[in-house]
């Protein structure tokens, strides 16, 4: 009866704690539950969203003036003019206009235009053609890579591997194969000498026709002979040697168009022969260039007969360098084939080995022709890189070139700089006006100005008419330049006055001008630039999802403004915001 008890007490109590590791091992699995990222919030702006508008500040302090003088600020003819003396004009009204009948500023600026369209669109023709370069570059890296599925590289691999296999069947085919090889390599270089020879007769009879010394063309440069490379006559005299040694090298080696190969080591020494006279006939027509350069143009020898002999040299030049690029190619065809035929017919086992051998080789070619790739895909990219930005600063002095001709071209029509009374008129209908010509008097007695003063390279960016404002009292008062000296004062200064519509009734209150001004480089916030040294500078992108860093040039700073001189595409993501606590372990970029 105990023991019965016992053993449900023992089956109950196996029970509960089969039901407490069940729990327990529940518990274990809700605690490694992944923690989920949250949002990172990045503000981006393309850098074709910035601009190169921008302005200078400048203190001054405000004067009461009468009377001012509007000047021409550009040169043409009268063509309008609307107003009377003692008529009641506002600033900004149009009181006279100028035809365009003398410099052709609208010409000008229609050219300008154009020339900036045109920059867009080469810059655009040129990124796609580089783009393309470079996915052919990455297409041939991936094809001479082994371990890639597919790729030539790895099915020319597979090819020698199953050489190796099927060497026993291809033995005898093989005897076969080489002879024929042989008679090609003969055949191809008897047209390579034939194509040698003749260029080689044709450089001698040309530098002789010029030099003379041979018989053969003794009298061929009376006419010039003494006006011929006359700077330099050592430099002459060394061409004329190497003509000579030119010459003795075609009778010792019985060069001629014809040639017989009686073995194969006949081979190798029309190779030779071949090679050494393309290099001597470079040499020579190297020299002979130089000689041209340093004749004295005459009744005899004429600037146009020079340039004419200088383009049969180069005509001769590219003959040779093209004949001379295919030669090398067969020499060394032939080389490699000398090298490894014997043996490739002395037993089926070197066979094998050789065969290793080239498999080697191949995959050694191979690693090489991968870092060349790999290193012509870095040259690419930077090439593209460095050519984008430059043609980024071509569109960008495109840009400047058309906002100074659009701005020339806005000087035809004259515009009141006050609101007042017109007082004389200094110009008659159809009168031709120069620029800085004076036009009107206008008067005003509560006119507000102001002088301020620039120096020269500000000086560049400002003309008369151009409009400014100040804040004050929580207010925007607004004016414009109505006059800039022509000439700098002790302090290399132009000063320059600046009127006000306003009866702004803050006479001798010092006040800061802003003048708007294009830079010569776009400009983003300065606060987003990290300034590692004078000139450079580092920005955060945003490139398919991911924050990169990424190198400027920087230009002048305008208050909370910095140029961007180059490295920076229009098609770049700036990132605004501060980014440094971003871990893409915690967070999820979010693109706002």
């Amino acid at each position: 009866m105990h023991l019965s008890i016992k053993k449900i007490y023992m089956k109950k109590y196996s029970l509960l704690l089969a039901l407490l590791f069940i729990l327990l091992s529940c518990g274990k699995e809700e605690v490694v539950e992944e923690v989920e990222k949250k949002d990172f919030i990045v503000e981006t702006k393309s850098f074709t969203g910035f601009t190169m508008n921008t302005f200078l500040e400048k203190t001054g302090k405000i004067a009461s003036s009468q009377e001012i003088s509007v000047s021409s600020q550009a040169t043409g003819r009268v063509g309008g003019l609307y107003v009377k003396e003692w008529e009641s004009v506002r600033k900004w009204d149009i009181i006279a206009r100028l035809d365009d009948s003398i410099l052709n500023y609208w010409l000008n600026l229609e050219k300008a235009k154009n020339a900036l369209e045109k920059t867009e669109i080469s810059y655009e023709s040129t990124k796609s053609s580089l783009d393309k370069q470079i996915a052919d570059i990455k297409i041939n890296l991936e094809n001479l890579k082994i371990d890639a599925d597919s790729s030539k590289s790895s099915l020319e691999l597979e090819k020698i591997e199953n050489s190796l296999l099927k060497l026993a069947i291809d033995y005898d085919n093989l005897k076969i194969s080489n002879e024929q090889t042989i008679e090609w390599f003969y055949n191809s270089l008897e047209k390579d000498f034939s194509i040698f020879s003749t260029l080689l007769d044709d450089v001698i009879d040309f530098a002789d026709t010029q030099l003379w010394v041979t018989l053969k063309n003794e009298s061929e440069n009376d006419g010039f002979e003494d006006y011929f490379g006359i700077r330099d006559t050592t430099q002459k005299q060394q061409t004329e040697i190497l003509l000579r040694e030119l010459i003795t090298f075609k009778e010792e080696n019985k060069i001629n168009t014809s040639v017989d190969f009686d073995s194969l080591s006949d081979l190798w020494n029309y190779t030779d022969k071949v090679a050494l006279g393309y290099k001597k006939m470079d040499t020579l027509l190297a020299a002979l260039q130089i000689t041209f350069d340093n004749s004295v143009p005459s009744t005899g020898l004429t600037d146009t007969e020079i340039a004419t002999k200088e383009a049969t040299i180069d005509g001769y030049q590219t003959s040779l360098s093209t004949y001379n690029a295919s030669f090398i190619v067969l020499k060394n065809s032939i080389s490699s084939f000398l090298d490894t035929y014997l043996n490739n017919e002395a037993s089926l086992v070197k066979q094998i080995e050789l065969l290793e051998s080239d498999k080697k080789i191949f995959t050694k070619w191979l690693d090489i022709q991968v870092e060349l790739q790999e290193n012509t895909l870095t040259e690419a990219i930077t090439n593209r890189d460095l050519t984008l930005q430059s043609m980024n600063a071509a569109i960008v002095d495109a840009e400047i070139a058309y906002r100074q001709t659009a701005k020339e071209y806005s000087k035809l029509t004259i515009t009141s700089p006050i609101s007042g009374v017109v007082g004389e008129i200094f110009i008659d209908l159809w009168q031709e006006v120069s620029n800085g010509t004076p036009l009107f008097s206008i008067s005003n007695n509560i006119l507000n100005e102001v002088t301020i003063s620039f120096n020269k390279k500000e000086l560049s960016f400002v003309s008369e008419w151009d409009s400014v404002s100040f804040d004050f009292e929580w207010q925007v008062f607004t004016g414009s330049i109505y006059s800039i000296s022509k000439n700098a004062d002790s302090n290399l200064k132009y000063v320059s006055r600046v009127s006000f519509r306003e009866d702004l009734d803050l006479i001798w209150n010092i006040i800061s001008i802003k003048v708007p001004i294009i830079a010569e480089y776009t400009l983003i916030p300065l606060n987003v630039v990290k300034i590692n040294s004078a000139g450079v500078g580092t920005v955060n992108v945003l490139v398919d999802e991911k924050i990169e860093q990424k190198n400027i040039v920087l230009g002048t700073i305008y208050w909370e403004n910095i140029e961007v001189v180059s490295w920076l595409e229009w098609n770049d993501l700036l990132i605004l915001n501060y980014v440094d606590n971003f871990d893409p372990e915690k967070f999820i970029i979010q693109r706002k």
